[in-house]
Order: C-alpha cells, then sequence, then structure tokens
C-alpha cells in the first residue's frame, strides 16, 4: 500500500507535507536534488512536460523549474534561491510561482527537512507564505499535485535501490 501524504494548515500562513518513503535518506536526498531524477517524478502527469530543470544546490545558488503543457500554451516556472543545505538533512530555499493566470502569491519560504530511521525517511516540509490568502489558495490545490508525484517518486526510489 502506498504511503500517504499529508497535507495541512499550519499557524496562519503555512502549509506543512509529510511523506514516508521506503528508501534510505541518501536516495530520496538524490531524489529531490538531481536535475536527471527531479525530473523522473516531479510534476510529469497529465499533459506537462518538462522545459527545464537548474539546480545550483548551495547556499546562495539558484534554482528554476519549467513544465509547459503537451497540448496548448500553459507553462508553469518555480524558481529560488537555496539559503540552507545539510547534505541529506535540511534544505531552506525560497520559491516563486511563474504561471499567467495564477495569482502572486509573493515569495515563500520552504524548509524541508530528511530524517532516516530503518531504512526508511520521512520528508518534513514547511512552506510559509507572506498572507493567509496565498496559503490557502495553494492549500485548495496542492494535495492532488504532490500526490501523482510522490507515487512516481517511489519507483525512483524502488529502481535506484
Amino acid at each position: 500500500m502506498p504511503a500517504a501524504t499529508e497535507v495541512v494548515a499550519q499557524g496562519d500562513r503555512a502549509i506543512r507535507v509529510t511523506r514516508d518513503f521506503d528508501a534510505p535518506v541518501a536516495l530520496v536526498w538524490d531524489a529531490f536534488t538531481r536535475p536527471e531524477l527531479l525530473q523522473r517524478w516531479m510534476g510529469v502527469f497529465g499533459d506537462w512536460e518538462w522545459e527545464s530543470c537548474e539546480s545550483d544546490l548551495r547556499e546562495g545558488g539558484s534554482w528554476r523549474y519549467a513544465w509547459k503543457q503537451r497540448e496548448g500554451t500553459g507553462r508553469l516556472v518555480l524558481a529560488g534561491t537555496y539559503r540552507e543545505v545539510v547534505r541529506h538533512q535540511r534544505i531552506v530555499m525560497t520559491q516563486r510561482y511563474e504561471m499567467e493566470g495564477l495569482p502572486d502569491f509573493g515569495e515563500m519560504l520552504v524548509t524541508t527537512t530528511f530524517t532516516e530511521s530503518d531504512g526508511r525517511t520521512l520528508l518534513d516540509e514547511v512552506v510559509e507564505y507572506q498572507t493567509a490568502e496565498a496559503r490557502d489558495m495553494d492549500l485548495q490545490n496542492m494535495p492532488q499535485g504532490l500526490e501523482p508525484g510522490f507515487a512516481m517518486l517511489d519507483g525512483v526510489l524502488a529502481s535506484l535501490r
């Protein structure tokens, strides 16, 4: 049975995402930080496909992920800067959405923690928004967007073991 992704409001302006993966932290870390692995699972469902995936994984480095619709003109970009990188443990980064028709959510602060226990890894991610309204808008769609990718990630992790 696949692991469940928990997506809950936290405080006035944050969302907490937790998910358990049946893989050691080194593999989960790589799947979240190496562009060639990210492109195998993140955002690749429906009619969306990768346009570019760039990451300079170091404090002060930038990152940018872009997708486009196979049919149509839709385009989504996520981009930001790494503020803290502790290998196999923690990533703190800024994030901004760029998509035509999407309200400006402002810059978000994303803190992702990876914790291994008995060969499994717990992902704990907190996304802090500038306003409660931005958080609430994102909370409406986040579970449907995350779960297909995480299900694909389970398969990627199994193939890496």
